[in-house]
């Protein structure tokens, strides 16, 4: 009976990194793959890009951003209280929550929060950052997409193979979507983080 417990002791540690692990690489990519089809959407049922709404680097384009999407994702506010830069924090039906910054001339930055309210609520854990770009920018920048990493619109003529788990992670967590969406997604043996 002891032997038992020592290698559950040893053992279930392990399968629960790795469930957390995968639940985390699942739902980041639901998560991506939810918020490129309602841009899709927008252009769809509004006949215009969504990030054609923002023109300036002003809170009330931001602001149209944030409607259309919360239109089409029907999304609730949960926090009607916004930053100086920041959007109020929408939820999805999933428990997902996401937040709109602005400030950049060229894209808006989307925060995503994959499990909501639940701990560790921590950039590179279970808050990922991405960038929603405009068209002028994507036609001047081909390596950039509609809905990319953060990192790529920062980065937007970069080498991706320059984007490490030092320079795209462990120094920067608002680029830690762009580790994982690089390796399919997946989270790299060398995470910094423990997830």
């Amino acid at each position: 009976m002891t032997i038992i417990g020592i290698i559950a002791a040893m053992t279930i540690p392990v399968l629960m990194t790795s469930v957390s692990k995968t639940e985390t690489e699942t739902r980041l990519k639901k998560a991506y793959s939810t918020f490129a089809q309602a841009m899709q959407l927008v252009e769809a049922g509004e006949r215009r890009p969504l990030m054609s709404y923002y023109t300036s680097t002003t809170k009330t384009d931001m602001v149209k951003v944030r409607d259309k999407l919360e239109k089409y994702l029907n999304s609730t506010i949960i926090d009607d209280v916004t930053g100086t830069y920041g959007s109020k924090v929408n939820e999805l039906n999933d428990g997902i929550f996401y937040q709109l910054y602005y400030g950049a001339a060229n894209y808006i930055m989307l925060m995503i929060d994959i499990n909501g309210v639940a701990e560790p609520n921590s950039d590179g854990y279970d808050r990922f950052y991405f960038a929603m770009s405009k068209n002028s920018y994507i036609k001047d920048h081909p390596k950039v997409k509609p809905l990319d990493s953060y990192w790529r619109a920062e980065n937007p003529d970069a080498d991706i193979s320059t984007c490490t788990t030092d320079t795209c992670c462990k120094n920067a967590p608002l680029y830690c979507s762009s580790l994982i969406m690089n390796n399919g997604w997946e989270i790299p043996d060398d995470y910094p983080y423990d997830i």
